[in-house]
């Protein structure tokens, strides 16, 4: 599982729910559809605006990657010129077996195709749009070049694949197909939401072991409590590789760190990309915009500090960033086989 020597990329994905052409394709796509069974909701295609700045961090404090794929549906930022000597676009029509699958408004379903992406470096990292790299990243965060690392939360992964949110109900799906399938212990804890080393050689055998799975998420155009959800089965099957030292696993920690992410906030506000030394943040989680109620972050093994946090609603005269409540004001990361019993 180790990458030294090898070229990593970055991949996103990407997708602005404004236009009118997504507005009607997925107006079509929902017609007849069981709104208990999918996930429509606005903020699932919502931009903010967070992958420009997300791309500008990462070109200056991770220059190690080789190249930027942005996976998106055909739509392209009109910033995006700037950076077209580092990025390329792919779209989902490049990524799909079959054009009747598309348009596809089901993350579940194009993450699973991002390993098919032309000249893909076979190690790379995956991140949303919403998160920032606040000072020099190394590839060391990510692996020590024989054994790659694996980021988890400490919130405890969905086992109710019946009742609930949509994409818990695929959460709990999936953890228990890779589970029944393989044989390796039922997944227990969230694969957390920062960036993540993936192996696309190893996403390609995930895909020859759950063909079918993989197939019947392809064709669910919207979120379903029945898709196979490439993060939570690569998590799964990652249970396993520890085991054999492919992987080592961590889990995120709460404590309390405000005036870190505070001052890192005013810098974010005035749309300048974190560089103080002394603000310990190499990459951060955030979603959407509104004003921090109480910022959160996490510190990792290596000093690093991804970011979440709860927001009160947005105020359009004051942008800032508004965070998920799932983990408490600072975190750091601690093995995960010196963790007894989760919380």
């Amino acid at each position: 599982m180790g990458v030294a020597g090898e070229p990593v990329d970055a991949v996103y994905s990407w997708v602005d729910g404004s236009t009118p052409r997504f507005a009607h394709d997925l107006q079509l796509v929902c017609a007849g559809a069981e709104r208990s069974a999918v996930d429509v909701r606005r903020r699932r295609f919502r931009d903010n605006g967070e992958l420009r700045y997300s791309m500008r961090s990462l070109v200056r404090f991770a220059p190690w990657l080789r190249r930027i794929y942005l996976v998106t549906n055909g739509d392209v930022p009109a910033w995006l010129a700037r950076y077209s000597n580092r990025v390329e676009v792919v779209t989902h029509a490049a990524l799909f077996d079959t054009t009747d699958d598309l348009p596809t408004f089901n993350s579940n379903a194009i993450e699973m195709h991002l390993h098919r992406i032309p000249g893909l470096s076979r190690k790379f990292l995956y991140l949303n749009d919403d998160v920032f790299f606040g000072r020099p990243c190394t590839l060391a965060g990510f692996s020590d070049g024989g054994t790659d690392f694996f980021l988890f939360e400490r919130q405890r992964c969905p086992s109710d694949s019946e009742h609930g949110e949509v994409h818990d109900r695929a959460y709990a799906y999936t953890a228990r197909r890779v589970s029944v399938v393989t044989g390796c212990p039922l997944l227990t804890r969230l694969p957390a939401h920062t960036p993540q080393l993936y192996d696309r050689e190893a996403i390609s055998q995930l895909e020859e072991q759950f063909r079918a799975e993989f197939q019947a998420t392809a064709s669910h155009r919207l979120r379903r409590s029945t898709d196979f959800v490439l993060r939570i089965a690569y998590a799964a099957a990652a249970e396993s590789w520890a085991t054999e030292g492919r992987t080592q696993h961590y889990v995120v920690l709460p404590a309390t760190d405000e005036r870190t992410l505070d001052a890192w906030f005013k810098k974010l506000k005035s749309s300048r990309i974190p560089t103080s030394p002394g603000i310990r943040l190499p990459f951060a989680s955030l979603s959407g915009m509104g004003r921090p109620s109480g910022p959160m972050a996490i510190s990792c093994r290596s000093g690093c500090v991804p970011c979440r946090a709860a927001a009160k609603p947005p105020r359009a005269s004051t942008p800032a960033v508004r965070m998920s409540p799932s983990l408490s004001p600072r975190a750091v990361l601690m093995p995960r086989e010196k963790i007894s019993a989760p919380t």
